[in-house]
């Protein structure tokens, strides 16, 4: 992890990773490591990794609330059309599997499992 930005190792300092997936995204041609982390508070912050190999970025995601299955599944097609999240790590988050992840995202949202 020395690669990793000093963001990135100081929050795994102070939580426990409890996701971790890395893929060399195919849709953009960058690697991108996607962690949550959780803290002994009960709280679990996301976080993105992506490295252009001539800089890394770190972007923290955010979830927007929501109250029902249609907004939830508005936010899954936001998280992964807007934030690029893959759709494992997507699943993760929801706990849902990936094949209903990619259901939802095939259907724009309008997919009830």
């Amino acid at each position: 992890m020395n690669d990793f930005p000093e963001l990135i190792k100081e929050e795994i300092k102070h939580g426990k990773v409890d996701f971790l997936h890395v893929v060399n995204n195919p849709r953009y041609g960058i690697k991108t490591t996607e962690l949550k982390i959780f803290y002994s508070n009960g709280e679990r912050r996301l976080f993105v990794v992506r490295d252009f190999a001539y800089r890394v970025e770190v972007e923290e995601i955010f979830i927007n609330t929501y109250q029902n299955r249609a907004a939830r599944n508005a936010e899954i097609c936001r998280l992964y059309n807007e934030k690029f999240l893959s759709q494992n790590f997507i699943a993760n988050i929801f706990n849902l599997s990936q094949p209903s992840i990619s259901l939802i995202i095939n259907k724009g949202g309008n997919y009830n499992e």
